[in-house]
């Protein structure tokens, strides 16, 4: 052996000795061996000039050492014990204990236990063990932080040093376990987002996706807003939870508010003191604030109906002054409703019954015993076919006496949608055991008999929406199929009753609507997207991405409602001629659509907001993604930053744009 690695052994029992040779950067492991005390170097060394392999008995323990080279890395196993304060680099491990405190960088893990404070630098250093003291962890690197420790073990201190952390947007729920949030060297949080926004007569509501600081009150000069192009006076500004509520100085008349935020000296901040960014001039839609909680509406002539599903009570609500005007105490478990003439048929699921409203006294006149499981009904002249989901059947239901004359059969299916095409009625199935696939059942409404049931493919476990386009059905299938990508979409002629063509479009295939002689399908897997399909050649148009909510049509124009990638609602504006996105409305909350004369009621619980098709400003730019090449740190003037901004649409020439800094100075850019 050289003579570098000659060392002294003292033995006072008999062992095995396993002897480790090191090269330039040496690994100094720390190991418990048998009831004996014995080690290289015949001393513990705190300075070691040399490393050795250290053996430690149970009983004894390693006082600090100083490690001659700053690559060298300790590995603490199991048993051992580190008396002192340690750093632990590359893919160093303590599955020991340190006394003292403990500093972890590069991909070196804490496995077991820091009697002391425990500082962790970068996104992989990792803690799986126990630490007694405070637990930091220093980002330093630009990331988009999962934050799984953070969530499930909490008491971290979090600094972001001089990068932006993104990934946390929904930060209350790191907060509730005890972490807290910090930054230093100009870094920062990109997680305060303005997620929704709506004004009354007397007040514009902004909410944030995450709590905000009570003692941040912005000054009134910090927003500009207006109303007709009129500006608003703000009387005042107050902060609450996740809302900042601009009162009015006197009530505001009109469907649509543009507002902004330019922050000064008193910036809105989070409850960890982060200062929110500024606001881009936005629009915000009037909304009524209800007096109850309604989940489902539907809107007849100057009255809206609104079911309340915790206290199963129908709302009758005045439309012009949106004041409850009627109450009806319902059955448990409503759901599909519609109006026919002037009746009110809303199903009841659990009780297996539908209710007969009367429209014009706003009373319940009836109450209809149904099958198992009435999930909704096609309206067919005088009378309601009703699919019981679980009964195998359909209840006909005669609409002048509000009674079942005739219960047809589905024999191994379970009806869920349907349709009427002429006299006749088609309904998709799931598929029920025994039976191997879904199928369409086929009502003659003349002889209220069954004529067939159309198979659908193998492997189709379900079949849900239908639309009828000429002599065509459309039939989809894509939820819980047994063949995975089966999803695909059937046509039968309904004149023969035939399928006369089936194509696979991909899983999860659920809402669809036809416009024309398109139609427009949602596919809710991965890929979500709209698939717009031709039905005179049975084949894919196009595909608009990026959106799968509900559909609704008014004039040239589709309406969907959906979440951005930040959880913020918007309602997207397809053109039909194009079948491209032409506008957004932004920072809504996610309702539920009804369209009344050109303009859209969305139902958010409590309050109901009007949209104004006829005023949303198509083609109005708005920015779509921003990012910078240039590093982050400190500039001076005449250096350089670059910048690129892209918006939905293209920017007139001599256009400026200001850019805030984090420092707080603004940058305006032609």
């Amino acid at each position: 052996m050289n003579n570098k690695y000659k060392k002294a052994l003292l033995i006072t029992s008999i062992f095995l000795v396993t002897v480790f040779v090191f090269s330039q950067n040496n690994n100094l492991n720390i190991l418990k061996a048998s009831t004996n005390t014995y080690y290289f170097n015949n001393a513990i060394d705190t300075s070691p000039s040399e490393i050795g392999n250290y053996w430690l008995d149970v009983d004894l323990t390693l006082p600090a050492i100083q490690l001659p080279a700053a690559g060298d890395v300790v590995n603490v196993v199991g048993g051992s014990v580190y008396d002192g304060n340690a750093t632990f680099n590359g893919n160093a491990t303590n599955d020991g204990e340190v006394t003292g405190s403990a500093v972890f960088r590069g991909n070196s893990l804490n496995n077991n236990m820091v009697d002391g404070d425990a500082t962790f630098y970068g996104v992989s250093t990792h803690d799986t063990g126990v630490v007694q003291g405070t637990k930091t962890r220093y980002i330093n690197t630009q990331t988009n932080l999962l934050g799984g420790e953070f969530k499930l073990e909490g008491g971290w201190n979090v600094v972001v040093d001089g990068v932006g952390l993104s990934g946390i947007e929904n930060i209350d729920q790191y907060n509730n376990s005890g972490n807290s949030f910090s930054a230093i060297n100009g870094g920062y949080y990109d997680y305060a987002k303005l997620s929704s926004s709506y004004f009354t007569k007397n007040s514009l509501v902004l909410t944030f996706n995450r709590s905000l600081s009570t003692s941040s009150i912005p000054a009134i000069s910090d927003f500009q807003v207006n109303i007709n192009n009129t500006p608003v006076a703000v009387s005042s500004v107050s902060v609450t939870g996740t809302n900042v509520v601009l009162a009015f100085a006197s009530p505001v008349v009109g469907n649509t508010l543009k507002f902004q935020y330019l922050p000064t000296n008193t910036a809105i901040k989070t409850i960890e003191g982060i200062p929110v960014g500024s606001i881009a001039p936005s629009q915000a839609n009037l909304a009524f604030p209800l007096s109850v909680n309604i989940t489902s509406m539907i809107v007849n002539g100057s009255k809206i109906y609104g079911y309340d599903n915790i206290e199963d009570k129908l709302y009758v609500i005045d439309k012009n002054t949106m004041a409850v005007v009627a109450t009806i105490n319902l059955g448990s478990d409503s759901g599909f409703m519609a109006i026919y003439g002037t009746k009110l048929y809303i199903c009841h699921v659990s009780n297996n019954t539908i209710s007969t409203i009367d429209l014009k006294t706003n009373t319940l006149i009836a109450t209809i015993p149904t099958g198992n499981y009435p999930i909704n009904f096609a309206v067919v002249g005088t009378k309601l076919y009703v699919n019981n989901l679980q009964g195998n059947s359909i209840s006909v239901v005669d609409t002048r006496t509000d009674a079942i004359t005739k219960t047809l059969t589905t024999g191994l299916h379970n009806p869920y949608y349907s349709i009427s095409v002429g006299s006749k009625l088609y309904i998709s199935n799931y598929a029920a055991s025994p039976a191997p696939i879904a199928s369409v059942t086929v009502v003659d409404t003349i002889t209220e008999t069954v004529l067939k049931n159309i198979p659908a493919s193998p492997g189709v476990f379900n079949l849900a929406p239908l639309v009828s386009v000429g002599t065509n059905l459309y039939v989809l299938s894509g939820i819980a199929n047994t063949i995975p990508n089966n999803g695909r979409i059937m046509v039968i002629n309904t004149i023969t009753d035939t399928i006369v063509h089936s194509q696979v479009l991909g899983d999860s295939l659920l809402n669809m609507l036809a416009v024309g002689n398109k139609i427009y399908i949602a596919r809710m897997d991965g890929n979500k997207q709209y698939i717009v399909f031709d039905t005179l050649t049975n084949s894919i148009l196009s595909t608009i991405p990026n959106i799968t909510g509900p559909l609704l049509h008014i004039g040239n124009k589709l309406y969907a409602q959906d979440v951005n990638s930040s959880g913020a609602g918007e309602i997207k504006v397809i053109d039909i001629e194009t079948d491209s996105i032409i506008d957004t409305v932004r920072q809504i909350e996610v309702g539920e659509l009804a369209n009344v004369d050109e303009v859209l009621l969305n139902l958010i619980n409590d309050k109901i907001m009007v949209i104004d098709t006829k005023n949303l400003g198509f083609n109005s730019p708005y920015l779509n993604s921003f990012s910078s090449t240039t590093v982050s740190g400190s500039y001076v003037a005449g250096q350089t930053i670059n910048i690129s901004a892209n918006f939905n649409s293209p920017i007139s020439s001599g256009s400026v744009m200001t850019v805030a800094l984090n420092s707080g100075a603004t940058v305006v850019l032609n």
